[in-house]
């Protein structure tokens, strides 16, 4: 610097240096400040997901608390059962529940065709009772119906081997499979639908606990604003409350909430699916007979546990042995 004593010089040094050590403290200042904040929205993310879940997704808790039932709390369709147990979900085992049921219900009839029950590949035949009042059956159940005996029968009968191979038919058959156990969930949730089982608790969680997310927008523009002001490039904070909005509206995108009343018929079913998984241990309890048991198999179907219930009581092997096979159902 032309014209500058040595004095002037070093004031000048001491200056800048003065000057970039200030700069320099009040970037590691506002680092410790972004740090916090981070800090801080991490456990008021913790806090926003514990209240979600308090207020909209925690269930209700039931008045009815006995560990089992021992009959069923009421007579539901299987179909129903399950859309109440998969808070509402149609699953592929309700068809052979369906079936089951139906079957159980005299509206289909069995045939052996001479084929031993022990059999390790054995061929039924499902016949469509005439005198059958279809006019009474759901929807789902009809759907059932017209697609083995109509589509894969021959409109009175159809075998589990017609079953078994005729998705691999063709392509078209292939996805006449997949399209047609499409239809039938949807006619579940249709028919279902309107029952109230089940809170809009994701449509409530959204519109209160959805606007306490907005808290996470306004800290990564404070963020931002602040790296800019200081010259700071906060990636891993903003990587880290980006990541904390992500999960919170993830969550709340995950919440559903049985009604009580809802919540209340859960609590009984599952008391008998308790019943049914523990039924040897109860000694005082008498044997059902096999029409009340071919009942308890369908909803066992439905809770996935119809090979534990039919290793227990070994009854109605025929219906097991027929209905519980699945490969048709995966035909792709």
């Amino acid at each position: 610097m032309i014209g500058l004593s040595n004095q002037e010089l070093k004031n000048k040094i001491i200056d800048y240096e003065t000057k970039l050590s200030e700069e320099t403290n009040k970037q590691l200042q506002m680092i410790r400040v972004i740090n916090a904040l981070t800090v801080v929205i991490v456990f008021a993310t913790l806090g926003l997901a514990v209240y979600a879940y308090k207020r909209f997704d925690k269930e209700y808790k039931p008045i009815f608390n006995e560990e089992y039932l021992r009959e069923p709390p009421v007579d539901l369709k299987p179909a129903e059962v399950s859309y109440l147990w998969n808070f509402g979900k149609a699953k592929d085992e309700d068809v052979t529940a369906t079936l089951l049921d139906l079957v159980r219900r005299k509206i289909l009839n069995l045939k052996d065709q001479g084929v031993d029950i022990n059999n390790d590949d054995p061929d039924f035949e499902i016949e469509l009772n005439k005198e059958a009042d279809l006019s009474t059956l759901e929807l789902h159940e009809k759907i059932l119906i017209d697609y083995f005996i109509n589509t894969i029968g021959d409109k009175e009968k159809v075998t589990i081997k017609q079953i078994e191979n005729y998705g691999a038919k063709s392509y078209s058959a292939a996805q006449k499979v997949v399209s047609e156990l499409d239809r039938f969930k949807k006619a579940i949730k249709s028919q279902y639908k309107n029952k109230k089982y089940f809170e809009n608790a994701k449509e409530k969680a959204f519109s209160k606990g959805g606007a306490l997310g907005l808290v996470h927008v306004v800290m990564i523009i404070v963020i931002i604003a602040l790296g800019i002001r200081y010259n700071i490039v906060p990636g891993v904070n903003l990587i880290i409350v980006g990541a904390c909005f992500a999960l919170y509206m993830g969550y709340l995108l995950t919440i559903k909430r049985r009604t009580r009343a809802g919540n209340e018929e859960y609590h009984k079913w599952k008391a008998f699916k308790k019943f049914l998984e523990d039924f040897s241990e109860f000694k005082d309890y008498p044997m059902p007979g096999i029409v009340i048991w071919e009942k308890y198999l369908v909803y066992a179907t439905v809770f996935g546990i119809a090979d534990k219930v039919m290793k227990q009581l070994k009854v109605v092997m025929i219906l097991y042995k027929l209905l519980l096979m699945e490969s048709w159902q995966k035909p792709l």
